[in-house]
């Protein structure tokens, strides 16, 4: 069981050091919450927690800032944050202030 969860580690972040701390992340939150387990294929439920640790990995790391040595401008944040940086946020949508708009 645990090699096919490294293999799929792997190909899911293409890095072995963090495929195995997903993998070893992801059979303690199993053990810790195995009271929750209703029944029914445990490879599935595992591969279920792995992909949903990845997403968070993932999302975690799409917030943080990439400074670079010898960096002088600010990083622009990802995702859609990205666009609330760039443009100035409208208390309406834009559809919403046109005159015709009936609030529907």
């Amino acid at each position: 069981m645990i090699p096919a969860l490294r293999r799929y580690a792997r190909a899911l972040v293409r890095d072995v050091d963090i495929a195995d701390d997903l993998v070893q992340d992801t059979l303690v939150r199993a053990l810790r919450s195995e009271r929750l387990f209703l029944g029914g294929y445990v490879r599935s439920w595992l591969y279920t927690i792995l992909t949903n640790l990845n997403k968070n990995r993932r999302r975690s790391l799409a917030w943080r800032p990439q400074f670079s040595r010898g960096s002088t401008t600010i990083p622009m944040p990802a995702g859609p944050r990205r666009r609330a940086a760039i443009f100035p946020a409208r208390s309406r949508p834009w559809w919403k202030n046109s005159a015709r708009y009936c609030g529907w």
